[in-house]
């Protein structure tokens, strides 16, 4: 199906906790907001629930794959180079919906699903100077389906009584689900700016 990106929304947060216990890993929970609206002209069928959508059929797709990520993770490095490794399980909880734009028939599919995910960090600390360098990614490969995501991001630390930060970066996502029949193949990235405070 041809079907071209209109308008995307992406926003997320975390929490971690970091401690000095041995043996015991790190947590990082993390929410993503991720969602698209899609239009196009169908060049084959493409069924969605139990309505199949006849190719020439305009159509518009909504498709939000909004998650929540559980983390957690072992500092295997930590002084100006740090290195984390561990594994993420992620809790879909979005919904794939499409519209025939000429018959106004709407259906729906709902995708949840729990998957595991391996996790790695590093990061590169420039002494004295409050400024850093991460990558981070979650990776995932099996029985068809593909998910990966990165950041890469400079943080900037600032003097104070809490450590305040601002990071820009680039975070890219990809997609490639199978769920009660329906593919879904999503790519997005672009870049962002976020605020941190660590207690």
């Amino acid at each position: 199906e041809t079907l071209g990106v209109t308008e995307q929304d992406n926003e997320y947060f975390y929490l971690l906790l970091e401690h000095p216990v041995p043996f015991i890993p790190n947590i990082k929970v993390q929410r993503n907001e991720l969602s698209s609206i899609q239009q196009g002209t169908l060049d084959s069928d493409f069924r969605v629930n139990k309505k199949v959508f006849a190719a020439s059929s305009t159509v518009q797709t909504d498709i939000d794959l909004s998650h929540t990520d559980a983390t957690l993770y072992y500092e295997l490095l930590d002084n100006w180079i740090s290195a984390d490794v561990g594994v993420t399980l992620r809790k879909f909880d979005g919904v794939l919906s499409a519209l025939d734009l000429d018959t106004q028939e709407l259906d729906h599919i709902d995708v949840d699903q729990t998957l595991p995910l391996i996790y790695a960090k590093a990061q590169f600390d420039l002494p004295f100077s409050g400024l850093s360098a991460a990558v981070e990614a979650n990776v995932l490969s099996y029985d068809g389906n593909n998910i990966s995501d990165y950041s890469a991001k400079l943080s900037y630390t600032f003097d104070g009584a809490l450590d305040a930060s601002i990071d820009l970066g680039l975070k890219g996502m990809q997609l490639k689900l199978k769920e009660d029949g329906v593919h879904t193949n999503l790519e997005t990235s672009g870049p962002f700016i976020a605020a941190r405070l660590t207690f």
